[in-house]
């Protein structure tokens, strides 16, 4: 019996090693995605914009290996924020992620 008890331990154990990988490794692309918008912005690159916009609507609508969706995290809705304006598109996005989820 502890063999199986162990077995399963370990197999729980990097269930989680590897969400946590992946949720890391999300969090990293999407954080690269606000620094890129915030980039395109003071470029003044409108299809870069729109595009980053695009992939970042499209990285909350894909489920995860453990069917959860992704949302950023507070440090990235911040980076937004202090460096868009008010109406941006981005913010309006942000703002509606957070009320509807």
């Amino acid at each position: 019996m502890p063999s199986t008890f162990a077995s399963t331990e370990a197999k729980t154990k990097a269930k989680e090693d590897f969400k946590h990988a992946m949720l890391t490794s999300i969090n990293k692309e999407v954080a690269m995605l606000a620094k890129l918008y915030v980039l395109s912005i003071k470029f003044q690159d409108t299809n870069s914009k729109c595009s980053i916009l695009s992939a970042m609507f499209e990285s909350t609508l894909k489920q995860r290996v453990d069917r959860s969706c992704y949302y950023p995290g507070t440090r990235i809705v911040k980076h937004i924020y202090n460096h868009t304006v008010a109406l941006d598109p981005m913010r309006e996005f942000l703002t509606n992620l957070a009320v509807n989820y």
